[in-house]
């Protein structure tokens, strides 16, 4: 565990689909930084103190079962075409919040905060009808060209509409490459050069998450 460095951090809850409640924390100056990284749908904010209480009680909510410290790129995509309206999943985050805070009782030096629910669906473009399948890109090759018009990001997995149809890609692959407006209409090819896998589904290979506050 990291010694304190005496920023103040902020335990919060997010919610990617349906059962699929996570517990985290970030610094308190990041702001919603850390749950837009995470592509979280909706959020709130639970309790604040030093890092290493804070991060006590990140344990402590995990080991008893009322949320997870991690989940998975592979479940978070998958939630993505099934989600409910805004009202619904503002409610059942507001209902797992209650029902942590009515069975966990705090470490020393962690304070509850009062905190609503915020919903970030529109920051990622997630406000039209998700497909229910398209193509992954799995590799970049030395050369090749990802192009298409942008239907919305999600944390760092962007989906493309393309003449082919939808294309979703991990970001992290197109690390060193340069990107250009191209002006223009309608959706664009799929050049040559990617590495494409059909629509990806629960259970499959996940490269985890960058451990960021």
């Amino acid at each position: 565990m990291a010694p304190d460095d005496g920023r103040e951090y902020v335990l919060y809850l997010a919610w990617f689909g349906p059962g699929l409640i996570k517990i985290g924390l970030t610094a308190a100056d990041r702001g919603r930084d850390r749950l837009l990284e995470q592509g979280a749908i909706t959020c709130t904010m639970l309790a604040a103190g030093p890092y290493a209480a804070v991060r006590q009680a990140e344990q402590a909510v995990s080991a008893a079962g009322l949320a997870a410290e991690r989940i998975t790129a592979r479940s978070k995509i998958a939630a993505w075409p099934r989600l409910p309206a805004p009202r619904e999943r503002a409610e059942l985050l507001a209902a797992a919040r209650d029902r942590l805070t009515s069975h966990f009782s705090w470490p020393h030096q962690v304070r509850l905060i009062p905190g609503g629910v915020s919903d970030q669906a529109q920051d990622f473009g997630l406000t039209e009808q998700v497909p229910d399948s398209w193509q992954e890109v799995t590799a970049i090759r030395d050369g090749g060209i990802l192009a298409g018009q942008i239907r919305f990001v999600v944390g760092r997995h962007l989906l493309l509409d393309t003449s082919a149809g939808p294309l979703l890609c991990d970001m992290r692959r197109a690390a060193g490459l340069v990107i250009r407006l191209v002006p223009g209409t309608g959706p664009l090819p799929v050049p040559a050069g990617l590495g494409l896998v059909d629509s990806p589904t629960p259970g499959g290979r996940d490269d985890g998450q960058q451990p960021l506050f």
